[in-house]
This record gives C-alpha cells, sequence and structure tokens, in this order.
C-alpha cells in the first residue's frame, strides 16, 4: 500500500510532467490489468513489434502515457500504478523513441523508480 507523501509526490509528478511521462507496464507481472487497460479504452504501447507483439501480448512490456491521466491522477494512482508498473519514464522523445530505449532498461519487479530520457 502506499502511503500518503508517496501519493501526493506521484500527483504532484503526473500533474506537472504528464504529458512527457510514460509508465512501463510489465504484463508478466499483472496481466489482468492488460484487459482492463483494453476495456477501458486506455492508450498502450507493446514495447514489442510484428509477430513478437502477437505471440507476445499477454506477457509483453507496455509503455502507457501519463497525458491521458493528466485530470484523473487518483484514477491513474489507483488503477494503473499499484498493477505492474515498474517505473515512470520521461522524455519528450515520444513513445516511439522510447520503445527502442525501454526494452534495453532493465527493473527489478518489486522496486518504484523514475528516469529521465
Amino acid at each position: 500500500m502506499m502511503n500518503d507523501a508517496t501519493r501526493q509526490a506521484l500527483g504532484r509528478l503526473l500533474s506537472e510532467h504528464s504529458g512527457t511521462l510514460y509508465a512501463l507496464y510489465d504484463a508478466a507481472a499483472d496481466n489482468s490489468l492488460l484487459g482492463d487497460l483494453q476495456r477501458d479504452g486506455v492508450t498502450h504501447e507493446c514495447l514489442y513489434s510484428g509477430t513478437k507483439a502477437i505471440t507476445l501480448r499477454n506477457v509483453a512490456p507496455y509503455l502507457i502515457p501519463c497525458a491521458q491521466f493528466q485530470h484523473d491522477v487518483p484514477g491513474f494512482i489507483d488503477r494503473v500504478w499499484q498493477r505492474g508498473v515498474t517505473m515512470l519514464v520521461e522524455s519528450g522523445a515520444g513513445c516511439e523513441a522510447l520503445k527502442v530505449i525501454s526494452l534495453y532498461t532493465t527493473q527489478a519487479p518489486s522496486s518504484r523508480s523514475a528516469c529521465n530520457v
């Protein structure tokens, strides 16, 4: 469970930088979130492409643009952050550029961190 100070800090970060933040989501860590993202129409980009994206879609890593949660920070924290998201990545480069970088980033599933690209 997230304490209040952490929740407030994450809320400030999302409010101030949502246009350049992406959540890195690992479907292998919590596959149930993938179905919820699809059902709720939440934009998410598989880091794999082609046949690999289709074959591994249920366990693949995804980028979730945080801009869509700019006005629903509590929703992001409750519905996304605590379910398979391993880090936030900040970049003005966009999702496609981050896909290349993110494939080479490894992060322990139990930790939470943020990095700037």
